[in-house]
């Protein structure tokens, strides 16, 4: 199986998995509201920079790796496609 194709049966798009892991990063962000420190670490020590830098492109490598490596099921997969759909409905 390759990501690409299920992102093609899906209809979703580099900008629909982006939008996705956004709203992941701020819910991220959101689990610090009482925590000004952590945060302000988080945004300092340069880590959560590197994780929104190429992360839709990361995302998908990840995915097709474990999927080459059988680490992930094509039904997990496909039940993550339809949270990047909802999602996209959001937009």
């Amino acid at each position: 199986m390759n990501v690409k194709a299920l992102m093609d049966e899906y209809s979703v798009s580099l900008s629909d998995i982006r939008w996705y892991l956004s709203q992941k990063a701020a819910e991220r962000v959101l689990t610090y509201k009482d925590d000004l420190h952590g945060l302000t670490h988080l945004i300092w020590s340069g880590r959560f920079e590197a994780d929104l830098y190429n992360m839709e492109e990361g995302f998908i490598g990840d995915l097709q790796d474990r999927l080459d490596r059988n680490l992930a099921d094509e039904p997990k997969i496909r039940e993550l496609f339809s949270e990047i759909v909802a999602a996209k409905s959001e937009k």
